[in-house]
């Protein structure tokens, strides 16, 4: 279920393009392949834009499909950001002045430990939650079980994983994240009775695949069930969600919780599931190294990719008083 979210403008923004984009007051930046470059760092560059971008009195918002757990803690740490979009829009949080803190404390407290008890961990933080009801997250889970996939669960916050699931993941990120893994990550026998014991919490499925072949099964299959939002962020991955729900109407909400109007809000984003945050914005940016038919829909794409701070480029050009980009 697409949203369309009417444009505060329409054509070509920028520098280039004879149209003055608006003062931005809220840049909203998707994190893999966006804000972090391809080794999950950001870059000396875009730290330093994104700090000149605070002084200046923008909010700088990371929008991600991670769970609140799994928000890198160079993210956190960045001076002056304390919002948070993540599962795709399911939530948006007000992590307070010490968001890296925040996260610490609502991490598993053993890592990769057994189920915690049914309590919200985030519950203080969450301006908006938008969960998948108990019946939909089941149907999912039966939809989704012939397939060879690794399915994380997304609920208050954190991910969740069956002990395949766990293996499947640490041959997927490689042994220089399994550490990360096993700090950030819960494992249960049983995905469904977890989710059963907590309605209301489930915020998303994301699922990884080996096989091209296999993705698309399992995006055929998924696409006949009613109630859901289906996108893929990533060549390998499906994300499922509540319908209706993705970043650009959390980037709507944050915005109009602040007092700021659309057309002074920014997105940049590489996917599909940053295509409804795109439309929904003022100022649409897509990076070199995103997805084609996602680069189709901004209103400036980077000359940068994430490994050669595009962020920074972005935040230049139309955050920071318009100054030319030298790679």
């Amino acid at each position: 279920m697409e949203q369309h979210y009417p444009r505060p403008h329409s054509g070509p923004i920028g520098p280039q393009s004879g149209q003055a984009a608006p003062p931005i007051r809220l840049a909203a930046l998707d994190l893999d392949g966006t804000l972090l470059d391809s080794r999950g760092r950001i870059t000396p560059r875009t730290a330093a834009a994104i700090q000149a971008a605070v002084r200046q009195g923008a909010v700088i918002v990371p929008a991600t499909g991670r769970p609140a757990a799994t928000v890198p803690e160079c993210v956190l740490a960045l001076p002056g950001v304390r919002y948070a979009i993540t599962a795709n829009g399911a939530a948006v949080l007000d992590l307070g002045a010490d968001p890296a803190a925040a996260v610490r404390r609502r991490r598993p407290p053993e890592g990769c430990g057994p189920a915690p008890g049914q309590a919200d961990p985030f519950a203080a933080h969450v301006l908006a939650r938008s969960p998948l009801p108990p019946e939909r997250a089941d149907a999912v889970l039966a939809c989704i079980r012939p397939f060879d996939c690794e399915i994380n669960l997304f609920a208050a916050g954190r991910n969740v994983l069956t002990p395949a699931g766990l293996q499947q993941e640490y041959r997927r990120v490689g042994p220089a994240l399994r550490q990360w893994t096993d700090q950030t990550h819960i494992v249960t026998p049983d995905l469904a009775a977890y989710a059963a014991a907590r309605p209301g919490q489930v915020e998303k499925f994301c699922l990884f695949f080996t096989s091209p072949a296999e993705l698309e099964r399992a995006r055929t299959a998924l696409v006949q069930l009613a109630g859901i939002e289906l996108v893929q962020g990533a060549p390998d991955n499906l994300e499922i969600t509540a319908p209706g729900v993705d970043k650009g109407r959390a980037l709507l909400e944050l915005a109009r919780r602040l007092g700021v109007p659309p057309a002074a809000t920014l997105a940049a984003g590489d996917s599909e599931n940053d295509l409804q945050m795109l439309r929904a914005a003022g100022v649409a940016v897509v990076m070199r190294n995103g997805m084609a038919h996602v680069q189709a829909e901004a209103d400036y794409v980077t000359r940068a990719d994430c490994d050669h701070d595009g962020v920074a480029e972005l935040l230049e050009r139309f955050v920071l008083g318009g100054a030319p980009f030298a790679p």
